[in-house]
């Protein structure tokens, strides 16, 4: 419970700062001759859509094995709706589907919250499953 509550807390604390980052110039950068021509238009979207695509999979997982409560995961869903949303207000405000560094910044740290409630909570039921050992022989 006190993790749901840490995430909310991190969720509006991270939609404050959301706010600041939507005037942010657009910064011209390089593409990475490794990555997919696909992807060297808008990495950075790229990026976003695959973390919230990773934790959408690690939550399922997490309900599935038991390693989250339907309140965790409905906290960490509600955190990876409001990236969408505010990616799209960002596209909106930059006139196309392209993130700024301070705007990917923003949602990334969003996302890092989100991220280290599901390390936590698997971390968690590992150790509760986990068989104790004894050092004592027969």
């Amino acid at each position: 419970m006190k993790k749901t509550s840490l995430l909310v807390a991190a969720f509006f604390a991270g939609t404050l700062g959301l706010a600041g980052a939507q005037n942010t110039p657009t910064v011209s950068g390089t593409t990475t001759p490794s990555v997919p021509a696909k992807m060297e238009a808008h990495p950075r979207i790229f990026e976003v859509k695959d973390r919230v695509k990773n934790q959408r999979e690690r939550i399922e997982q997490g309900l599935k094995n038991k390693t989250l409560t339907d309140a965790q995961a409905k906290a960490c869903r509600d955190v990876l709706k409001s990236v969408k949303t505010q990616m799209e207000a960002d596209y909106k405000t930059n006139g196309s589907k392209k993130l700024t560094e301070d705007q990917t910044t923003v949602l990334n740290k969003l996302l890092n919250v989100n991220s280290d409630i599901l390390h936590e909570e698997k971390a968690a039921s590992t150790e509760a499953t986990a068989v104790p050992t004894t050092g004592s022989s027969m």
